[in-house]
């Protein structure tokens, strides 16, 4: 029983992580290129020879994003799960109360 629901689990989570990336092409394209600039400045003094390696790694990251997105847009999927909620001040759980504002992307 444990193992199915962390298969449930993991399955959502990458669709999630998808849905996000697909919400968020530019930012997914420049955290990871800033992350891999970061990473492989790191070790070597001169930072300026990994500065067009790192926009291309972000570039493909945003092409990629953009390319879920419009995957997403084809297929009629949703880019949120329509069941956004907010998390009210002090509430230990999600509420999705008729007072919450509606997902900016699916207006739902």
């Amino acid at each position: 029983m444990r193992a199915a629901a962390l298969y449930i689990y993991r399955r959502d989570f990458d669709v999630n992580t998808r849905r996000w990336a697909a919400r968020h092409p530019i930012i997914t394209g420049v955290s990871a290129g800033s992350l891999f600039y970061v990473i492989e400045s790191l070790p070597y003094e001169g930072h300026v020879g990994t500065l067009p390696f790192a926009g291309a790694i972000g570039l493909v990251f945003l092409l990629t994003a953009l390319s879920e997105k419009r995957r997403r847009r084809k297929l009629n999927l949703p880019l949120c799960s329509g069941t956004d909620t907010v998390r009210y001040a002090g509430s230990a759980t999600a509420s999705s109360s008729p007072a919450s504002p509606p997902c900016p992307v699916c207006n739902g």
